[in-house]
């Protein structure tokens, strides 16, 4: 049996792995994952060197924003943030 701590962190990164599925196209995943980025949660880091720095909030850092842009919702501090609308949406069968 793993203990709690280790159960959640596994928890946290299949979660982020899930939402880079959903959010970019595998070509772009590497580039999300290693770039830094500017945003107001990542002030200039690389998201991956956040999710191995050890700390657990920082794994659930990276989550939430991911969770938050697969929702549609707005980075924070981004004024031109435009949601996906249902005529964006390409259904196929």
């Amino acid at each position: 049996m793993l203990p709690e701590d280790v159960l959640m962190r596994i928890s946290a990164v299949l979660g982020i792995y899930k939402a880079l599925e959903s959010y970019l196209p595998e070509q772009d995943r590497i580039d999300w994952l290693t770039s830094p980025h500017r945003g107001l949660d990542f002030d200039g880091l690389r998201p991956l060197r956040l999710m191995m720095s050890g700390e657990f909030e920082d794994l659930l850092m990276v989550r939430r924003y991911l969770d938050d842009r697969c929702a549609g919702f707005p980075p924070p501090g981004s004024d031109d943030y435009e949601p996906i609308a249902e005529g964006d949406i390409i259904w196929t069968r």
